[in-house]
């Protein structure tokens, strides 16, 4: 599911991909779709290419997963996963494991 969570914004999946003046036209799935999707990583993996607008040779040469990571680096707000179970329930679980530990940073 993590990797769906990445497919929330356009700027940074241009970024990521190395062609943050891309032109070529890059669907991006709806928010309310995100837990809908199949094979996340495939699409993920995909849009990357499509956004990098990568041709024949370099296509080729194109490392989706490691972009994927950066992606996940230049996405600065999440915000737009709240309305999501699977993110509420991320959110609550990893909540809780840092309050059990006590950790000093646990806030909601």
């Amino acid at each position: 599911m993590q990797e769906a969570w990445l497919l929330i914004n356009e700027n940074a999946s241009r970024l990521a991909a190395g062609n943050q003046n891309g032109r070529i036209w890059v669907q991006m799935p709806a928010i309310d779709r995100l837990e809908d999707i199949q094979n996340h990583k495939q699409v993920l993996h995909d849009l990357l290419l499509t956004a990098s607008e990568r041709t024949d040779r370099r296509r080729q040469k194109f490392n989706p997963g490691h972009l994927a990571m950066r992606l996940g680096e230049l996405i600065e707000n999440f915000t737009p996963l709240q309305r999501l179970s699977a993110f509420q329930e991320f959110k609550a679980a990893t909540l809780a494991a840092l309050r059990d530990g006590n950790h000093p940073n646990c806030q909601e």
